[in-house]
């Protein structure tokens, strides 16, 4: 998976077309903002879940017309309907320059409870306040 990763990053970089599904929100395929308070709160919590847990490595791969495919650590396989990337980068002691990793947080419909835990709305910027 984080080979997987890599190679998305290095494409990304060398090819200008792709910088455009790194960043915060970017909607595609239909995908729409939510302004549900309770979602945005839902995001918040599972924001910061996933920020303690640093486990969650979730990559887009392809892009076609009307069809949004990614995989991520459990393998799942969506259509997606809303899409977020999210910059967790992270601070080191002695160094606020390191190497961006991204997450991509994708889902299907909105989320309705903890179950779902890597799928969310919400945006974080870096750096973080």
């Amino acid at each position: 998976m984080r080979a997987t990763f890599l190679l998305l990053l290095l494409l990304a970089l060398v090819n200008p077309s792709m910088q455009y599904y790194f960043g915060n929100w970017q909607p595609i395929s239909n995908a729409t903002v939510s302004t549900d308070p309770q979602i945005r709160s839902l995001a918040n919590a599972t924001i910061n879940w996933h920020n303690k847990q640093r486990n969650a490595h979730i990559v887009l791969l392809n892009v076609t017309g009307g069809l949004t495919q990614v995989i991520g650590n459990m393998g799942v396989v969506l259509e997606v309907h809303y899409v977020l990337f999210v910059d967790v980068l992270q601070p080191k002691p002695n160094n606020r320059i390191a190497m961006k990793h991204y997450q991509c947080f994708v889902f299907d419909h909105p989320p309705k409870d903890n179950a779902l835990s890597f799928m969310y709305f919400g945006k974080r910027t870096w750096p973080r306040n």
